[in-house]
């Protein structure tokens, strides 16, 4: 539905459409805040498995912190 809307204003206002504009001019912003966003939960689930009992996966606890906060714990989920 939302890609409905995207798509019908796109084509009734086009690329000039505020949306886009606002987008256009904020994108540094944009990427920057994901870029952060991305990096504290990545340590955040790296800090957070040694306290919530859950070891790193096998071939993750290498001893590299920089290599290990890229590997994500292993997680075993049950239905």
């Amino acid at each position: 539905m939302i890609l409905t809307y995207l798509g019908f204003m796109t084509y009734r206002e086009g690329l000039s459409w505020g949306l886009w504009t606002w987008i256009w001019d904020n994108y540094i912003y944009l990427m920057t805040a994901s870029l952060v966003f991305a990096t504290i939960v990545a340590f955040y689930t790296y800090i957070s498995s040694f306290f919530t009992g859950e070891l790193l996966a096998e071939h993750g606890n290498t001893g590299n912190p920089l290599y290990d906060v890229r590997v994500l714990p292993s997680q075993t989920h049950t239905c």
